[in-house]
């Protein structure tokens, strides 16, 4: 005969209520750990808010130069060290200049902090430390920073990027172009953003990577799209002949396209025309749209309402927004201008 039903159901009871005290217990646990975290961020942030309450008046006498850099530094403790580095950098990055020179003199005793957070196990950490150097170091940090652009993470990649494109100048471009190739995707356009704000003194750098063999896909879209953005002129010969190079990437590509409808000229037609009848739509799209900038007599009108017929609709869209334009008017002097010319022009 098998075992009684009952005495199992006996047997079962006081397992089933050591669980049950031992579920409560562990959820009463969980609430009281969350309530003491509450507790402790919210004390922190009391703590922190009464301290930047004493560093405002000082931070004002620092910069109007009633206390040297020296002596704010000297009055800082140690355990306070970390959140006056985060509180200086807070105000430096609304700085340029002078005062933000002197807040950077003030934070050279603490840089340590952030150097130690580069090598931090943490992505956040790392980011913060690169973010911080890149701000408040006496001297541009340029080999650290191109250190932190091949991290592991991408966001201390980008941060450095930033703090690249914050110290800005040629020499600082090319930091940033040695690690373009770890960008790309969804921070293309950062990417593109950040190297435009080197302005056009940074182009032929921007260029030279753009066209070298060695640049990846996701490099080249984003260093098209910074030409784009700094509508630098020069670029349109070079950009027309890789248009053409074997094996470029589709969407390499399309970013020359569209690079090429904003900076080229008659010239440049030629190149864009063999895309009009690409079996990508996508290729197609934006080959209308830059013939219809660059066209160059009556052949390229004839091609535009052929893209009419386009099965793909916005192919057909572009081509009547092309047709309805009036024709461009071409500046030779200003597609012939030379790099120093450009530059003149922009400043």
């Amino acid at each position: 005969m098998g075992p009684d039903p009952g005495s199992l159901d006996a047997r079962l009871i006081p397992v089933l209520v050591v669980l049950l005290v031992a579920a409560i217990a562990l959820n009463v646990a969980l609430v009281l750990i969350t309530l003491v975290l509450h507790r402790w961020e919210a004390v922190a942030t009391r703590r922190l808010e009464r301290r930047r309450a004493r560093w405002v008046p000082r931070l004002m006498d620092l910069l109007d130069g009633a206390l040297s850099p020296e002596a704010f530094a000297a009055s800082v403790w140690p355990h306070q060290r970390a959140d006056m580095l985060r509180f200086l950098a807070a105000y430096a990055i609304r700085l340029r200049g002078a005062d933000r020179a002197r807040v950077a003199q003030a934070a050279a005793p603490l840089l340590g902090i952030a150097r130690r957070q580069t090598a931090s196990r943490s992505a956040e950490r790392r980011a913060e430390g690169v973010h911080t150097l890149g701000l408040l170091s006496p001297a541009p940090p340029l080999v650290a920073l191109g250190v932190a652009l091949h991290d592991p993470s991408q966001r201390v990649a980008l941060a450095a990027a930033r703090a690249l494109a914050e110290i800005g100048g040629v020499p600082a471009c090319h930091v940033v172009l040695s690690g373009l190739s770890r960008f790309g995707g969804a921070h293309s356009a950062s990417v593109a953003s950040l190297l435009s704000q080197f302005g056009l003194a940074a182009a032929p750098p921007i260029l030279a990577a753009l066209v070298h063999p060695r640049t990846g896909p996701r490099a080249q879209v984003a260093a098209a799209e910074a030409l784009h953005r700094l509508c630098y002129v020069p670029a349109a010969p070079a950009v027309a002949t890789l248009l053409h190079r074997p094996g470029l990437d589709r969407e390499v590509q399309a970013g020359l396209l569209r690079l090429l409808g904003e900076i080229g000229g008659p010239a440049q037609a030629a190149a864009v025309r063999p895309f009009c009848t690409a079996p990508t739509d996508a290729l197609r799209i934006h080959a209308v749209w830059a013939l219809g900038r660059l066209r160059d007599g009556p052949e390229d009108v004839a091609r535009l309402r052929h893209a009419l017929a386009d099965p793909n609709g916005w192919v057909a869209l572009r081509a009547a927004q092309a047709l309805e334009a009036p024709p461009p008017r071409v500046r030779p002097e200003r597609a012939a201008a030379p790099r120093a010319a450009i530059l003149a022009e922009a400043s």
